[in-house]
């Protein structure tokens, strides 16, 4: 009796744990290293670089000399000196103020005419020796024949800078200033008529510097002999020591008022 009331119970047992078994649900785990990560890309580094600059090459210009000997001084152009009426050539022109102006009556030598526009150019004077330039005569044609003239003279030895190619002056003390040099410093002015004559109104002698150097020398000359309206030329050279050289010079012409 005791073995059959005893099955029972464990069967019923039996099938309580089943059942309460069967009423447990199971979640799988989750295994932490089972996230997978993108793969990080390391990109290089840009590298820029600067633009290359190419500088344009750098031209330097030698600088202009303008030699005092080829520059005409302004206010000269149309202010004829010498000869009174003209010349048929224009190196005829500057002899003939070496011969007639200058106070020795020298034996003049001139060079080719180097022509500047159709109506005027430069004729250079010479020396009597070593055929070396002295000056250049600037030279044109005035009038409506076309006669050659002297306007002007210049040199690098001896320049006139006051008073000015052209300028109006009273008939009376007229103090000429420049730069010169010549042998033993003497530097001779003339204020010469622009008349067929070549009347010398005054002259003197003034210091400038020795061969090579150029110092400033002022000489006062005497126009009261001229009249309002005359053309006085004006002549500085330098001296030389020898009769028949015309030396370093320079020539201006100046109305009298």
């Amino acid at each position: 009796m005791r073995t059959m009331i005893t099955l029972p119970v464990l069967l019923i047992a039996g099938a309580s744990l089943v059942a309460c078994g069967s009423d447990e649900t199971s979640s799988p785990a989750t295994d932490p290293t089972s996230t997978t990560s993108a793969p990080t890309t390391t990109s290089a580094p840009t590298t820029t670089s600067a633009p290359a600059t190419t500088s344009a090459p750098t031209t330097t210009s030698a600088p202009t000399t303008t030699s005092a000997a080829t520059t005409v001084p302004d206010g000269a152009t149309n202010l004829g000196l010498w000869p009174p009426d003209g010349a048929d050539e224009p190196t005829e022109a500057a002899a003939a103020l070496v011969r007639d102006v200058f106070p020795f009556g020298l034996d003049p030598i001139v060079g080719e005419f180097r022509a500047g526009d159709a109506r005027s150019g430069e004729v250079p004077v010479l020396g009597p020796e070593t055929g070396g330039e002295r000056a250049v005569a600037f030279v044109r044609q005035l009038g409506s024949d076309g006669r050659w003239f002297v306007i002007g003279a210049a040199s690098e030895g001896v320049r006139i800078t006051a008073p000015e190619t052209g300028a109006t002056v009273a008939a009376g003390p007229l103090t000429v200033e420049g730069l010169g040099r010549g042998f033993e410093s003497t530097i001779n002015v003339l204020a010469v008529l622009s008349d067929p004559d070549a009347t010398v109104l005054d002259e003197a002698i003034a210091v400038g510097g020795v061969f090579g150097d150029l110092e400033p020398f002022t000489a006062t000359l005497d126009l009261s002999g001229a009249e309002p309206g005359d053309t006085v030329i004006l002549l500085a050279r330098g001296g030389t020591g020898l009769g028949n050289d015309p030396g370093e010079f320079s020539v201006i012409g100046v109305t009298v008022g």
